[in-house]
């Protein structure tokens, strides 16, 4: 099972919140004493790790992710959960490696080739390379034509894949696709931060030389405190 598919039968995102520890800590409880009964049950290695990565545990999730693979070394799925984790931690060739084994074991798998386009595609925003830019769209379209999972994010990087190539007639068609086929709440803060992400790595001379996940964050914030203030101002402004 897949990571988006077990948090979306299991959870919502707002379990990661203090407020739901103790269900956290039920279910690794149930998770730990099944794994000491069964220590060869490979998918609940892979369900365990996956709290761990959304928990920000990500030594112990490698370790359930590793052991998962070791016990199961054909179940493509694990293969693609290590993979977006290695991407979340910058560690790109370990995520490739991934990709490509879930792509080897499930080559009709939509979602293995839209996780591996968004890879290459950012490997594209962060060098400006061709290659990467086509292998991107060539997984893309495999994503849609095996009707992955999270059909807006196929349709948002096909968006930018149109973008790229100058062509704004079939960004925009893609663009509303995207608008049409909706995206999941869990996926809310990642499609901003990835949309910010690509406005600043286009304009790297207007804001600076810093990576732009730490511009990401000062502009929410800069975003979040004219919110504040500018209605202070406009009731200044209009006071009697």
């Amino acid at each position: 099972m897949t990571k988006q598919k077990f948090l979306q039968q299991l959870f919502k995102r707002e379990f990661i919140s203090g407020k739901y520890k103790k269900e956290y800590a039920k279910v690794f409880r149930y998770y730990n004493k099944t794994l000491a009964k069964n220590p060869n049950s490979h998918d609940y290695y892979n369900s365990r790790a996956v709290l761990y990565e959304e928990l920000g545990k990500y030594d112990k999730a490698l370790l359930d992710y590793k052991k998962a693979i070791f016990l199961s070394p054909n179940e493509h799925a694990y293969y693609y959960n290590r993979g977006n984790m290695y991407g979340k931690l910058c560690d790109y060739e370990k995520a490739l490696t991934d990709f490509n084994k879930a792509i080897s074991l499930a080559d009709k798998d939509g979602d293995n080739y839209l996780c591996r386009g968004e890879f290459y595609f950012k490997q594209y925003l962060r060098n400006k390379d061709d290659e990467s830019l086509r292998q991107a769209y060539d997984d893309l379209t495999k994503a849609v034509e095996f009707d992955c999972m999270r059909m807006w994010s196929a349709y948002y990087w096909l968006s930018k894949y149109y973008e790229a190539v100058d062509n704004t007639e079939k960004q925009k068609e893609y663009y509303d696709k995207a608008i049409e086929a909706g995206f999941d709440e869990s996926d809310l803060a990642d499609w901003f931060v990835l949309e910010m992400a690509i406005i600043f790595k286009k304009y790297p001379f207007k804001f600076g030389s810093f990576s732009y996940y730490p511009k990401v964050f000062l502009f929410v914030l800069s975003v979040f405190s004219l919110s504040i203030m500018l209605p202070l101002f406009e009731n200044i402004a209009f006071a009697k």
